[in-house]
């Protein structure tokens, strides 16, 4: 069995009571067991993982530890360059597709000393909030084979939700991390846009996109988010409560006018056009290549004008700037991240689409936020949404844990 934390796997590494390769194992046999069962994985890496994680054994043997991340097993969303490991980004197109460099994430946490077990099933081009795939199958929910794990970061979630794997990289454009996250039990967390590199990772809207950590705990993020943005020291005082912050309900707080959803929608599909209406333009039988999202995706983003889009830019500044102003008044605020229940895999493109109401005006306003389990309904878990001013992770992990810390956390499916 794997540890139920980071915390947990750390301790019992540095108290010798198992080692990195014992938890490599661990997590893979748990990815073999369960893989038919939810499909998470595209591409299980077990050889490197296992030589990964005999290095390290012998570096702690030899006194060196690299920090709280030191052998532990993480997954990786399939849309983030792995050196010599296949890297689809969920499509046919680029069904074999192998990088030649790792993204800039990849590096912090190898240095870090994670270990990184395969890469994880998606949406197509990260396109999409179902956890659906045409090409590759979609993502079963460990709660319920019946309903989404949600998406676009669906395999990650799922990955960590199953104890397949400890933590989990996502990438988040309009809550891409915060949907399967609530969808599936666990943490996910959006960094403020800029934060963290995203070099190496594919686009899917270059003004809005971010990669961030999932995982089982609020400090687990935090650990995971040292090490891909060094600095921060975002686990350093995670504890200390929140006495004297002023927080509020959004229903509380005249935001809704600042909210232009369709604006948002439309930069983010001009900007998913520029990266691959060329080679949808080339294809001669494009549905066949490419899903129905996708292919819905890059023919409305063909009809926007580079004219609107400017002008669109200019809009979301002015919305982006209402929206920081209201944390010059409070501290954080508190939503639901999902507007109903988590959907049923064969719901109607509507209900999925509907799903990112809560999240595209702050991932807009490039502002933090994270998804952390508040309870179940239904035999299903229900996940509440924490958003702070732009640069504020500590404060927003912080306010986070003290929510866990009363309520207990997630349940386990």
């Amino acid at each position: 069995m794997t540890p139920a934390s980071i915390d947990d796997a750390a301790k019992a590494l540095r108290e010798g009571t198992t080692t990195c390769v014992t938890l490599a194992r661990a997590a893979l046999a748990r990815i073999e067991a369960l893989q038919p069962e939810t499909n998470a994985f595209l591409t299980v890496a077990a050889d490197a993982a296992l030589a990964r994680a005999a290095l390290l054994d012998r570096e702690l043997a030899a006194g060196r530890d690299r920090g709280p991340l030191h052998g532990i097993p993480y997954a990786c969303k399939d849309n983030i360059d792995t050196a010599g490991v296949r890297t689809t980004v969920g499509s046919r197109f680029f069904a074999n597709r192998i990088p030649a460099a790792d993204a800039a994430v990849i590096e912090r946490l190898a240095a870090a000393g994670a270990v990184m077990l395969g890469k994880t099933n998606l949406n197509e081009f990260a396109a999409g909030t179902s956890g659906k795939n045409m090409h590759f199958g979609d993502v079963r929910n460990v709660w319920s084979s019946a309903h989404s794990a949600g998406g676009s970061s669906s395999g990650s979630a799922v990955a960590v939700a199953s104890g397949m794997a400890l933590a989990a990289l996502g990438t988040d454009t309009g809550g891409s991390l915060r949907v399967p996250a609530a969808c599936t039990g666990i943490v996910g967390l959006r960094p403020t846009f800029g934060r963290v590199p995203i070099h190496g990772v594919f686009p899917r809207a270059e003004s809005f996109d971010v990669v961030g950590p999932l995982a089982r705990t609020v400090r687990d993020c935090a650990l995971l988010l040292d090490a891909l943005a060094p600095g921060g020291d975002f686990a350093a005082d995670i504890d200390a409560g929140i006495a004297g912050l002023r927080i509020r309900d959004v229903r509380e707080i005249a935001m809704p006018d600042a909210f232009d959803y369709e604006m948002l929608i439309e930069i983010m599909l001009f900007e998913f056009h520029r990266v691959l209406g060329e080679e949808f333009r080339a294809c001669r039988n494009p549905d066949e290549v490419f899903g129905p999202v996708v292919c819905a995706n890059l023919r409305r983003g063909q009809k926007i004008t580079e004219a609107h889009y400017r002008l669109a830019l200019e809009a979301r500044d002015k919305q982006s700037a209402a929206i920081r102003a209201v944390f010059d008044e409070i501290d954080a605020l508190v939503t639901p991240v999902l507007p109903a229940p988590t959907p049923r895999l064969d719901a109607p493109a509507e209900e999925f689409d509907r799903q990112r109401k809560y999240m595209i005006p702050f991932s807009g306003a490039g502002v933090p936020a994270i998804s952390l389990p508040c309870g179940t309904a239904e035999g299903l878990p229900l996940g509440m949404q924490i958003v702070a001013g732009r640069g504020c992770e500590k404060l927003l992990l912080r306010i986070a844990r003290a929510f866990e810390s009363t309520h207990g956390g997630g349940a386990s499916p």
